[in-house]
């Protein structure tokens, strides 16, 4: 139990990359992993109990307070090989998990911290809980391909207390390539209580890191079919600066996309309540946040692959494009169809307030982390 002088149970999160959504002033370039611990986290400490830490990244030690959120930063521990090349980030990071005094640890999305916390917690006897970001994390892809730290983050999940995934293929992938067996937990965020009428919106909408695997270039190409559609891509720098220059370069080029480089988590829901489509061009993810940020406004979905558990299908709010041509076909379609966009609009809000509350969601997230203390 907790080393807190009241006995209160303690929950720490743990997300480098999350700090630009606690300040979004800094710049701070995060992903879906990080929106999702930061919705969890807000919602859960709302009413004080249990208490809330976030353990995210900066260059000093410094703790503050964001709403009931007890924030902690420290240095990253380097992803690059060798592994101890920031000694001093590890060593700052096992002393805040130390100064935390939590008993339950959260850390979503596979690197070295994976592991690190893990072996922290299995030290002094603490519940590590991980949470399944992406397909690559079970399908054993990581592993392979990032050697020594794959094999950490790896470990890491072996020896967690709890592994939460996203869908049932995540499920099936953990149990046979790992032997491990997970519950689900839905992607969650507050939904809102009513949407745009379909006939007040405009353009189609990609939103997404400057990743290779997200395939950016997909959008671009379709922009540069429907000229005379409407593009609104926001797509904050990613892991390849090089190829970000190139797909930024190209997107100034074209007169009916309006790029925007960043936009803050609080502001977004602006344009994905506005759009009348959007579109996922990834060859591969875990449960796409920006699913449920489309559907909660009832913006129809129009994927290149992306369809967990088949969930566009079954619900009726989106389409599949098996090719890149086939793509720049449907959103032509589609876009044209203001009959087709309303109803699957009005399924795709009954999908996100029936499936993705967060009120609901963090209630069940609460029961799993804790069943066990």
């Amino acid at each position: 139990m907790s080393n807190n002088k009241d006995n209160q149970q303690s929950i720490c999160f743990i997300a480098y990359y999350a700090y630009g959504l606690f300040a979004p002033s800094e710049g701070v370039t995060y992903g879906g992993a990080e929106v999702q611990l930061y919705q969890l986290a807000t919602t859960i400490s709302k009413d004080k109990k249990p208490k809330v830490v976030f353990l995210t990244s900066g260059k000093s030690s410094e703790v503050s307070q964001y709403k009931n959120i007890e924030l902690r930063r420290t240095l990253r521990i380097s992803r690059a090989i060798p592994i101890f090349s920031h000694i001093t980030g590890l060593v700052r990071f096992f002393w805040q998990l130390h100064r935390s005094q939590s008993d339950i640890y959260i850390q979503r999305a596979m690197g070295p911290e994976t592991g690190f916390a893990a072996l922290y917690c299995k030290v002094f006897r603490k519940k590590f809980v991980y949470m399944v970001a992406h397909e690559w994390d079970v399908s054993g892809q990581f592993e392979r391909e990032r050697g020594l730290i794959g094999k950490l983050g790896v470990w890491g999940m072996r020896n967690a207390s709890l592994v939460i995934l996203q869908n049932n293929n995540q499920q099936t992938m953990l149990k046979d390539n790992y032997g491990i067996k997970g519950p689900l937990l839905s992607t969650a965020y507050e939904i809102p209580t009513d949407i745009v009428p379909m006939n007040e919106r405009d353009g189609v909408l990609w939103v997404g890191r400057g990743e290779t695997w997200k395939h950016p270039e997909r959008l671009l190409d379709a922009a540069e079919a429907l000229p005379d559609e409407r593009f609104i891509m926001i797509m904050p720098a990613g892991n390849y600066p090089q190829q970000y220059e190139e797909w930024c370069k190209r997107a100034g080029k074209l007169s009916n996309v309006d790029f925007i480089e960043s936009v803050p988590l609080n502001d977004i829901d602006e344009y994905f309540a506005k759009a009348k489509l959007f579109v996922n061009t990834s060859s591969m993810e875990g449960f796409p946040n920006t699913y449920i940020q489309a559907a909660k406004h009832g913006t129809p979905i129009i994927s290149r692959g992306v369809n967990p558990d088949d969930i566009l299908q079954k619900h009726n709010f989106g389409l599949i494009a098996d090719t890149d041509k086939e793509l720049i076909q449907v959103i032509q379609q589609v876009s044209n169809n203001e009959q087709q966009l309303d109803v699957m609009s009005k399924k795709a809000y009954v999908y996100a307030k029936t499936h993705h509350d967060i009120t609901v969601v963090s209630e069940q997230f609460l029961q799993l982390v804790t069943d066990s203390i």
